[in-house]
């Protein structure tokens, strides 16, 4: 009985220790991410939570390996600046972060806090990279790995390489939507090369000429329609002046009745077909019959 009892006390003793040295390295491991610099997100210097998980992430998937979800959340979370914190708050809402497994918190967070920049902008700024006059070279020297890392040297083709080139050397104003649209095409089309580029900007130069060939079209009709109408409006204005500025007769033209002066009646040189009379429209039992208008 007494051997059965101090197997026990032993086999206590020996987990008490366990739990004791675990418990110091997991101290140990909270001390060593408690160094670790706070995620604070800035994609123009390439403080992105990937780069950032990349120092901390043997601390979570070996050496608490053995924790639970909910607390490696907690762990993590709390290594984030204030701002990018209550970002991932609201946009998981209205799920509660512990709620949310540890990998798949760390994808979200991969997804609102990555590079924002198209890989061409982040390689071509990359070549646009000097020394500061103030800089010291060490701190220059890190400045150009940062940007060679995120310029993905190890997956640049050759054809990306001339297409980066190219786009690069249209500077010119006149060339600034050829550049904007092929940066577009570039950022959803990997398989661009040269020759795929030079024909693109011969397409873009047709439909920029078939596009100004038909608002010329366009233009001359309407101009000459407009004219046309002008002109009408002045005639009529010109005619309308010139019958109300013209006189009206006191009686009725005794050649035909109608109101207008006499010398201007079309009848005036008519001969009757009955008497023979010039300057009489019909003559009828004895008596004579004007026309009753023009």
């Amino acid at each position: 009985m007494s051997d059965s009892s101090e197997q026990l006390q032993l086999l206590l003793q020996q987990q008490h220790q366990m739990l004791a040295s675990q418990q110091q390295l997991l101290e140990a491991l909270l001390g060593k991410l408690s160094i670790q610099q706070e995620f604070i997100f800035d994609a123009d210097s390439g403080h992105t939570f990937e780069a950032w998980f990349g120092r901390v992430e043997d601390i979570f998937r070996v050496e608490f390996a053995t924790m639970d979800d909910a607390k490696k959340v907690r762990l993590l979370l709390q290594k984030l600046g204030p701002n990018e914190h209550q970002k991932y708050k609201n946009h998981i809402l209205p799920k509660h972060p512990r709620e949310v497994n540890f990998d798949e918190t760390v994808n979200i967070l991969n997804k609102m806090f990555c590079e924002q920049a198209s890989l061409f902008r982040i390689r071509y700024n990359c070549l646009q990279l000097t020394k500061e006059a103030d800089e010291d070279y060490n701190t220059y020297a890190g400045r150009v790995n940062l940007q060679a890392e995120r310029f993905k040297l190890n997956v640049l083709t050759s054809d990306q390489f001339k297409c980066l080139l190219f786009i690069s050397g249209l500077n010119s104003p006149v060339d600034a939507d050829f550049r904007m649209k092929l940066l577009s095409r570039m950022e959803h089309d990997d398989e661009m090369t040269l020759q795929t580029i030079t024909t693109e900007c011969q397409r873009l130069i047709n439909l920029k000429q078939d596009t100004a060939m038909l608002e010329t079209k366009s233009v001359v009709p309407s101009n000459s329609v407009h004219a046309v109408k002008t002109g009408q409006r002045q005639n009529s204005t010109k005619s309308h002046k010139y019958h109300s500025k013209a006189p009206k007769p006191a009686t009725k033209c005794w050649y035909c009745g109608a109101w207008h002066f006499s010398r201007f009646c079309r009848f005036r040189n008519h001969r009757c077909t009955i008497c023979n009379k010039v300057g009489i429209f019909k003559k009828k039992k004895g008596e004579v019959l004007y026309p009753s208008g023009d």
